[in-house]
């Protein structure tokens, strides 16, 4: 990972991590959610227009200071909200397919 995007980046493993560990009600992805959570926290650039690195590029196409959800600051600062522990009630992850209720409890 090279950036702190959500698509392939430093954020979505986060979110993957905080998944995993509220579905199967466990603390073994408390350690990769602080290391990705300091790499996060260390990519911040004062110099950056969003303060993240941002800049995508493929075949012919680069954009740059990118606003967009899974490749821009969007999905960046709502991860770092819910890392924040603040709360928010827009389901947001489920435009990632990460559903909460993914495994129901046999009685």
């Amino acid at each position: 990972m090279e950036q702190s995007i959500l698509c392939h980046g430093f954020s979505g493993a986060i979110e993957i991590c905080l998944f995993f560990k509220k579905i199967y009600k466990t603390t073994d992805f408390d350690d990769c959610i602080k290391s990705l959570k300091e790499k996060l926290i260390s990519d911040f650039r004062e110099d950056m227009t969003y303060g993240f690195n941002t800049t995508a590029e493929f075949e012919n196409i680069k954009t740059k200071d990118n606003l967009g959800y899974l490749d821009g600051i969007i999905g960046i600062l709502l991860t770092m909200i819910e890392l924040n522990n603040l709360k928010v009630t827009t389901n947001w992850q489920r435009a990632l397919l990460l559903f909460d209720d993914v495994i129901k409890e046999v009685k």
